[in-house]
C-alpha cells in the first residue's frame, strides 16, 4: 500500500495469495481486514488498477468491495 500526499487516501501496489491458497477466502479476509485498518488510520479513499485484459484481478476487486471508475491510463505491452 502506498500512501499519498493527501493524507487520506491510499493506493493498492499489489497484492498476491499463493496460488495454492487462492479460491479459500483468504484474499477476501486480507482484504477486508486491509480496509478496516485503513479506515482505522483515516484512509477515507483506497484505489488500485489494473489491466483491461486482467479480469480475474477485477473481478476480485469488485468482490472485495472496489468499485470500477473507468479507465485511468494505458497498459503497453510489447
Amino acid at each position: 500500500v502506498h500512501f499519498l500526499p493527501q493524507g487520506d487516501i491510499a493506493y493498492l501496489r499489489w497484492i498476491y495469495i499463493d496460488e495454492k491458497r487462492q479460491h479459500t477466502g483468504l484474499g477476501t479476509a486480507v482484504m477486508k481486514q486491509l480496509f478496516t485498518e485503513l479506515y482505522n488510520m483515516g484512509i477515507r479513499r483506497f484505489d488500485t488498477d489494473t489491466a483491461l485484459s486482467n479480469t480475474a484481478a477485477q473481478g476480485y476487486y469488485e468482490k472485495t468491495g472496489f468499485v470500477s471508475a473507468g479507465v485511468t491510463r494505458s497498459y503497453y505491452t510489447k
